[in-house]
């Protein structure tokens, strides 16, 4: 039996089914107005961050761990989603695993054509490094 959280999920999901198809500016439109429909919780903070170029957010339930990490490349086949559309879900994966989450903005197709996404997840994750992570405590 589901429980009353998963129900509430799916039935959410069903009365706001992604729309767009094949095109890719209606289902990010679509994806970024359900994000809208999900508040983040008071007690996470987001903090904006700049690694070398690629746009990323800290985002870290209350009482999360500073030391311990999971770096996020959000789905959306690399043609959809957004730091935003994902944000509560990486609270969510914060608040789950005690970790602070690195929510990663890479690029989309088809305006920046492969490996542009792959490129700034290396960059974020060098960049995370270099800021003093530790690839040891880090899930990714």
């Amino acid at each position: 039996m589901a429980s009353d959280g998963l129900n509430a999920l799916v039935e959410l999901l069903r009365s706001n089914p992604i729309e767009g198809g094949d095109d890719v500016l209606a289902r990010r439109a679509s994806m970024e107005a359900m994000a809208g429909m999900q508040p983040l919780p008071d007690d996470v903070t987001v903090e904006p961050v700049d690694a070398n170029g690629v746009p990323c957010e800290r985002v870290a339930a209350a009482g999360a761990a500073a030391d311990r990490w999971l770096l996020y490349l959000h789905g959306g086949a690399y043609t959809a989603g957004s730091l935003t559309t994902h944000r509560t879900f990486c609270a969510t994966l914060s608040r789950a695993t005690g970790a602070t989450v690195l929510n990663v903005g890479y690029r989309l197709a088809p305006e920046h054509a492969h490996p542009a996404a792959v490129d700034d997840a290396v960059t974020a994750w060098r960049w995370f490094l270099a800021d003093g992570a530790d690839a040891g405590r880090t899930v990714v």
